[in-house]
């Protein structure tokens, strides 16, 4: 991977910090900012001047050791819902904002996880091995609507995949700190053990 910067008439430098994979179609802001690509191992060059960063290796905490060079850096907004890697004290306690990109997954992600269910269920594994070894072979598959799913997370993401969850007929309880009702999951609980007891399915949505 390589560094490499689009110098345009600018009004901004945005510094773009990716990682395994460049994001698509950020070259539309080079008309109104200086937008320059960096892997995160050399997020230092890149940070010298720049009024936003737009941190795409969002498992990356290496904003932490380039910090020293982010002299004009007035905006970090991280490309996930969890901020966790990025945060360290210097940039709490600076007047940096620290924006996430809540908004954007929660329904994806509810997909995702309905596709895996049914993948589990339909077993797809085992079709696609047939497929592939051009044989017709009938079995039996599981059926999801009245099953139970106990969901550990009810923030938006976990809201969303219950919403999805239940339009496909499925029993969706919710575990977060309190016991309350709750119009997305009907119910939820604190009491964890007692409720993936009977779970025919766990969804890991927490933080």
């Amino acid at each position: 991977m390589c560094f490499y910067r689009v110098n345009v008439d600018a009004r901004s430098v945005v510094t773009v910090q990716y990682g395994a994979s460049i994001p698509t179609r950020l070259w539309q802001l080079s008309p109104d900012a200086e937008l320059r690509m960096v892997p995160s191992a050399r997020l230092a060059e890149a940070l010298g001047g720049a009024d936003v960063l737009f941190v795409y290796d969002f498992s990356s905490s290496a904003l932490r050791s380039a910090w020293p060079a982010a002299d004009a850096l007035r905006w970090v907004h991280v490309a996930a819902v969890g901020v966790d890697a990025v945060l360290f004290d210097e940039l709490i306690d600076s007047a940096v904002v620290l924006t996430n990109s809540r908004g954007i997954f929660e329904r994806p992600i509810a997909e995702y996880v309905l596709g895996q269910i049914l993948a589990f269920a339909k077993d797809f594994h085992r079709s696609g091995q047939a497929q592939q070894a051009q044989l017709w072979q009938h079995f039996e598959s599981e059926p999801i609507a009245g099953a139970t799913v106990t969901l550990v997370g009810v923030g938006p993401v976990g809201r969303a995949i219950a919403r999805l969850l239940r339009a496909a007929g499925m029993h969706v309880r919710g575990v977060g700190r309190t016991t309350r009702s709750d119009g997305d999951f009907g119910e939820i609980t604190s009491d964890l053990p007692a409720a993936v007891a009977d779970a025919d399915y766990v969804v890991l949505a927490a933080p």
